[in-house]
Parts: C-alpha cells; structure tokens; sequence
C-alpha cells in the first residue's frame, strides 16, 4: 500500500489532501478536530482562534514526555549503546545518562527555520542525542548556509554513528556529495547491523543522489537475499536497499 501510495504521489496525482499522508514533509505541529474532522485533513495549529488550545495542550505534551521519561528521544544506534548493562527503564531515569530535556529542546527545534545557528551550534555538544537532533534538524531546513555546512562535514567524522548519518543524510539532501557517501557506505559495509540499516535507510531516502554508490549497495543486499534466516535488522537493511536500488535501476 505504501508503495502504491508513493508512486501516486511522485506521478502527481494525489490532491492536497491525500498528500498529507504521502508528503516529503510534515507539519512542525498538528492540531484537529476529531469530531468534525475524524479523518485528520485540516491542520488548525495555525489557527489564531485555535491557539490557546495548542499551547495548553504542547505544555501537556511536553510536561507528560518530561514525566514519564520518554525514550523515544533515542535512536535506535544510541539506545544500544547507553543501555549497556542496564535495563532501558534504568538508564532513562539516570539523569547524567539521559538528559531529555536538554534533548527534548534540540528536537523541538526541528522545522523551525530561525534555528539554523542554535542546530550548527548544537552539533558539538557533549551529548551525542542533542547532537543527532542537532543533525535531524539541519536536515529539515530548506537552505543551508555555508557555515552550516562546514559543520555538517565535521560531523562525518563523528563517534556517534547516528550523529555522523544524520549529517551525511542532510549534507546529500544539500547537494553536498561524495564525502557524505563514503560515510554511509562504510557505516553500510560494517559489523552492526542497527547502524547499517541507518545508513541503508539514510541512502533509500536520498534518492538519486546514492547512484554513485549502487555497486556496495548491491553487494550488501546480494548475501542478504540469500539468507534463509536473517534477523529482523537484516531484513529491514534489506527491504530498504532493494526499494532503493528498484528505484535507482529503473530510472
């Protein structure tokens, strides 16, 4: 269905509606009326008679993320690597091990053009979360100043390998290139497999721009067709390289 979904949408003929769902971006907030919008069409965050009802229910959202320790701040990559020894409920208690309002401002930045110097600057922090944020929200800006860039091309070299793929990740959709490949490919080619279905994933949403490096995707992707038993991260690396080259080889 997705699939179906997205070939609708790259041949144009979804209307505006249908292109919520289908879209290469998404609202920063939504806010509906699921009484007489059940179907969730008509954002009203933008609404001004609407406002105090989104700013009662952002607090609301915020104070419960706060509240119950909210994981889903992680990614997956990061989550591994600080849950080590402990239990997930553990670590998202440990205050030091995760600082989520510190984390939880960096990903509220994300979609807001006016941040762009905070994310650049938020790149070197000392926790690798906030600078993934940082990353995710450079991503979603519509330009990239030089300075922004020079930051992102830093980054690549980052021992957080959710960090490093996020920066390659908006440094291609920039149109900044080879660097940024080379990253995702060794990420791609190494032992865990948590960072190669990121990197996998990162070049399935660039797009064309991965065509240089179609020769390691196939070689990736070949062993894993052949696998009889692969794990679940092994076949999500492999559902999101074969998309990836079915589009590439078919255009």
């Amino acid at each position: 269905m997705r699939r179906e979904i997205t070939e609708l949408a790259q041949a144009g003929q979804l209307n505006a509606a249908q292109m919520t769902y289908a879209g290469s971006s998404r609202p920063r907030e939504a806010l509906y009326d699921t009484v007489s919008d059940p179907f969730q069409v008509h954002n009203l965050a933008d609404d001004p008679a609407e406002r105090p009802r989104l700013e009662r229910m952002r607090q609301r959202l915020r104070d419960w993320i706060l509240q119950t320790r909210d994981l889903g701040f992680l990614p997956e990559t990061e989550a591994i690597t600080r849950f080590q020894g402990g239990t997930p409920f553990e670590a998202a208690h440990d205050l030091d091990a995760y600082a989520l309002t510190r984390i939880l401002e960096a990903a509220e930045l994300v979609g807001d053009p006016s941040a762009l110097p905070r994310q650049v600057n938020m790149l070197a922090d000392r926790d690798s979360a906030v600078r993934y944020w940082a990353a995710v929200g450079l991503r979603a800006q519509p330009e990239l100043s030089e300075p922004a860039r020079a930051a992102l091309r830093r980054t690549l070299q980052d021992p957080s390998p959710a960090v490093r793929t996020e920066a390659a990740g908006a440094l291609l959709a920039s149109g900044d290139g080879q660097d940024a490949l080379d990253v995702l490919v060794a990420d791609l080619e190494g032992d865990r497999w948590d960072v190669a279905l990121h990197a996998a994933r990162t070049l399935q949403l660039v797009g064309q721009k991965a065509r240089p490096v179609v020769g390691p995707m196939r070689e990736k992707l070949e062993p894993l067709r052949r696998n009889p038993k692969p794990t679940y991260e092994q076949i999500y690396v492999r559902n999101a390289l074969s998309a990836a080259l079915e589009r590439l080889e078919n255009r």
